[in-house]
């Protein structure tokens, strides 16, 4: 009898080991499972509840070629989440600035000396269309982007380019018509 007991004895410690075995497994599978899970939460919960910093410049309109002390006139949109902004332009110049200009490039960090003036300073509610004019004064090529300030951040398009024009010869006035018809002598 001594056998037997010490026999079932042996196999009760046997079913309390393993069962603490499966407790302290399934422990560390719901901390685990816990953790996983408030981390996907919190990025779950950011995504849907943080701002959106989708925002984005679009050139709508352009001129391909301008002549010499004419106007140039743009449309362009800001586009993204409502909020306030106090400046966006078309920033240009006679140098190219290749490559894609990053939300930390300021304009004059670029090579753009001359700006639409129009909405350069103000207060604007985007999402918004923009219409701006420039003078153009001078000939040449011009190379130049939408650019846009947003939440202390700068949104570029891409570079395009248009053509100013030397200004066309027109005669003010016509010359002097000569009379080719003979008068009789007196």
């Amino acid at each position: 009898m001594a056998e037997e007991e010490n026999k079932e004895n042996h196999e009760e410690k046997k079913s309390e080991v393993a069962a603490d075995g499966d407790i302290t497994t399934n422990k560390y599978v719901w901390i685990v499972g816990a953790v996983i899970l408030l981390v996907a939460g919190w990025f779950g919960l950011k995504a849907l509840l943080g701002p959106s910093e989708n925002y984005k410049v679009t050139l709508v309109d352009a001129p391909k070629e301008v002549v010499k002390d004419g106007v140039a006139t743009f449309t362009w949109r800001v586009d993204g989440p409502p909020v306030l902004i106090h400046h966006t332009s078309v920033h240009m110049g006679k140098e190219s600035q290749p490559g894609d200009l990053g939300k930390d490039v300021k304009p004059a960090d670029t090579k753009y000396i001359d700006f639409v003036k129009d909405f350069a300073q103000g207060d604007y509610n985007i999402p918004l269309q923009f219409v701006g004019n420039l003078q153009m004064t001078d000939a040449g090529t011009y190379y130049y982007r939408v650019h846009a300030i947003v939440n202390d951040k700068n949104y570029w398009t891409d570079e395009y380019t248009f053509e100013v024009k030397p200004e066309v010869a027109i005669p003010t006035a016509l010359p002097p018509i000569q009379d080719t018809s003979v008068t009789p002598a007196i």
